[in-house]
């Protein structure tokens, strides 16, 4: 998560109809997870992530979007159910409800004859997601798709749901093995994601989680990577850079005291290992969050 999210809302949807029985939903979320009622019924739903990372829980099977990726999927509910496991999402999904939206958009634009059921029948027959990782033409595709300016949404979208299901149409990418990930992974995964968080003021080793959860370094290395996208020590870093930037923005303790506090005891350590993921150094971030604060008025 950017350190910049933390002050930002928690979520924010933005979600209309584009055509009859097809809606997109951007979600910005700088939470755990995101949520809404449903409805039972026949529906596709195209999930893109452009930031973060989203889980999703098939049955008891999950998959996981990375930046870049999508997953189309078949489902009988409307209901929505994802999880950030980096507290961080920023996306779009656009559900088609198969019972209600135009069998070919042929209807609406000539020569367009491609029909969401044949796209859901081809991608999810069995109701699981299929996943296509990040490729320049997926990027171009939606990276138009969040830049246009709010008030074009709408009908901007309507070209750009068009131009989807044309993509879609001749898409010929596999999906890659082992995409699936399962419920002992990722049980595993977050009960290590909790300990670190308990444990921030320790230098914890893979080797030492490994034994304190009596598996191996490669399976809690594996299942780790596979939820959360990173390495742990790449996630441990991250963790404790952003909880130290809270200390940074929000106390007067010393850079040398937050570091402590962190488990680093040398403070051009700490400064190096900050700047790599906050983009500042410790006293540069410090200043600039002053300096944005308001002037209070006597």
């Amino acid at each position: 998560m950017a350190i910049d999210d933390i002050l930002e809302p928690p979520l924010e949807v933005d979600s209309f109809e584009v055509f009859l029985g097809v809606t997109i939903t951007y979600v910005n979320a700088h939470s755990p997870s995101f949520s809404r009622e449903g409805r039972d019924g026949r529906f596709l739903e195209i999930l893109h992530c452009r930031e973060g990372r989203v889980e999703e829980d098939y049955s008891g099977s999950f998959y996981f979007l990375s930046p870049g990726d999508v997953s189309i999927t078949q489902r009988t509910s409307s209901k929505e159910n994802l999880s950030f496991p980096l507290s961080h999402f920023h996306g779009v999904s656009i559900l088609f409800d198969l019972n209600r939206a135009p069998e070919c958009f042929s209807c609406i634009l000539e020569d367009v004859t491609v029909k969401p059921t044949e796209i859901a029948a081809r991608f999810s027959p069995g109701n699981e997601p299929f996943v296509a990782r990040s490729d320049e033409h997926i990027a171009h595709l939606f990276s138009e798709i969040y830049s246009v300016p709010s008030e074009y949404r709408k009908a901007y979208s309507k070209v750009k749901v068009l131009e989807l299901l044309i993509f879609l149409s001749l898409f010929r990418s596999q999906e890659e093995e082992g995409r699936r990930v399962g419920r002992g992974q990722v049980d595993l995964a977050k009960k290590v994601s909790a300990y670190l968080g308990a444990n921030q003021d320790k230098r914890l080793t893979v080797e030492e989680l490994s034994r304190t959860f009596a598996t191996s370094p490669t399976a809690l290395k594996s299942a780790f990577k596979a939820v959360y996208g990173l390495s742990i020590y790449s996630y441990i870093k991250k963790e404790k850079m952003e909880e130290a930037a809270f200390y940074l923005r929000t106390t007067d303790d010393t850079v040398l005291s937050i570091a402590s506090r962190f488990g680093y005891e040398n403070g051009s350590k700490f400064a190096s290992a900050f700047a790599s993921v906050i983009g500042k150094s410790p006293a540069e971030y410090r200043k600039a969050q002053m300096e944005s604060k308001p002037v209070q008025m006597e």
